[in-house]
């Protein structure tokens, strides 16, 4: 494939506004590999094992309520391998977006990779071809999950974190568009969240800031002075949710 500045230019419109993890125990590799990665991604987190690598994409849910966009792991390293590392985030999230650094050519690597749902692999030393078809697929991808299709014409654009209804833009507060993100960010139509949940997510960085559940359903009150009101509904375990298309 010829790939022109054009072609670059457009990769780097969708790349540098994602947030990657990337995860590498060796120092030097993972000096070289960031070099690398810095022309495609600004915002990139460093984890130095599969342990660290796990705590930190946690760690990026609790703080901000959104998953990385994209994980970059490398396949051997200590207490917890790539392979692990991937079916741990899995289950946290099936629909993460996982590619694999790894040194071996062997089939049996990829065929068990592939079978848990790896993006792609990236085999050292990284080509900058391989690199760029794969980003370019992955970016694709993204475009179209970024969008989540709500009840009401309602959608919720998870990387500008805007809302629409009947495509207008929705004007919320910080607090109210976290708690619509927090909502948003479920892989079951089930699951709901308490006002315990929600008031740890809106004010997990003030943990001595004491807060009501009074001040909580005081949020969820002016956000559906805002939208249609039965896009946010409540459940019988006092949980609230919001309804969407593809449940």
């Amino acid at each position: 494939m010829d790939i022109t500045a054009h072609n670059l230019e457009l990769l780097s419109s969708c790349t540098k506004n994602l947030k990657v993890l990337f995860v590498e125990d060796s120092f030097d590799s993972r000096t070289q590999a960031i070099k690398f990665l810095e022309n495609y991604f600004s915002k990139i987190d460093v984890a130095v094992d599969g342990m660290d690598g796990l705590e930190k994409f946690k760690n990026q849910l609790n703080e901000t309520g959104s998953y990385y966009d994209l994980l970059i792991i490398d396949i051997v390293m200590p207490k917890m391998d790539g392979i692990d590392l991937s079916k741990a985030i899995y289950e946290l999230n099936p629909k993460q977006k996982i590619i694999v650094l790894s040194a071996h050519s062997k089939p049996k690597y990829f065929i068990d990779l592939l079978s848990i749902g790896i993006e792609g692999f990236i085999q050292k030393p990284i080509s900058f071809e391989n690199t760029y078809n794969l980003l370019q697929k992955i970016c694709t991808n993204l475009k179209n999950d970024n969008i989540i299709k709500l009840a009401n014409n309602c959608d919720f654009n998870k990387e500008t974190q805007e809302l629409y209804c009947d495509n207008q833009k929705i004007d919320l507060t910080r607090n109210e568009y976290k708690l619509i993100a927090l909502l948003c960010n479920t892989n079951c139509e089930n699951d709901s969240f308490t006002i315990e949940d929600i008031s740890t997510y809106l004010y997990f960085n003030e943990p001595l800031k004491t807060i009501t559940e009074n001040s909580i359903r005081a949020i969820i009150k002016r956000i559906r002075k805002k939208i249609p009101y039965d896009l946010i509904i409540a459940d019988r375990r006092n949980g609230y949710k919001i309804k969407r298309m593809d449940f």
